[in-house]
């Protein structure tokens, strides 16, 4: 039997109930510093904000890889023009690593969530990434 507080949930679930808490960190902070975040969270994910704390994107620990490969053939043939470096700003790194992110209010409820996603990405709405 499920509790009653279940099927209450069930009736209007928000965001903010299926919300995962990851990582913050600024634009500024180097690659090495969101190496330490992503092995000392284990999180797979960071929020990049401003100086503000307006969230800017999200940075996916897949999307770092290319760059530590980039830094790991650079300091075998230094001569390569490798574009960046360990202490390079998150916001320098060429090509970027930092994907856009929608901002949604935590109060939306699934199904208008699900409508925002089918108008959004046409029905296409596995795996995405927001901000609440």
């Amino acid at each position: 039997m499920f509790p009653l507080d279940w099927f209450a949930f069930m009736s209007t679930p928000s965001l903010k109930e299926c919300a995962e808490t990851v990582p913050v960190c600024l634009q500024t902070v180097s690659l090495a510093s969101v190496l330490e975040i992503f092995r000392s969270s284990g999180s797979e994910a960071i929020v990049v904000v401003n100086e503000e704390q307006c969230p800017l994107g999200v940075v996916n620990l897949r999307q770092i890889i290319p760059h530590l490969i980039s830094l790991a053939t650079s300091a075998e043939q230094p001569l390569n023009g490798a574009t960046s470096n360990i202490s390079e700003p998150l916001s320098q790194l060429n090509p970027s690593v930092i994907e856009s992110l929608p901002i949604l209010p935590a109060s939306l409820t699934v199904s208008q969530f699900l409508t925002y996603l089918r108008g959004e990405m046409g029905g296409e709405g596995e795996g995405v990434t927001v901000c609440l």
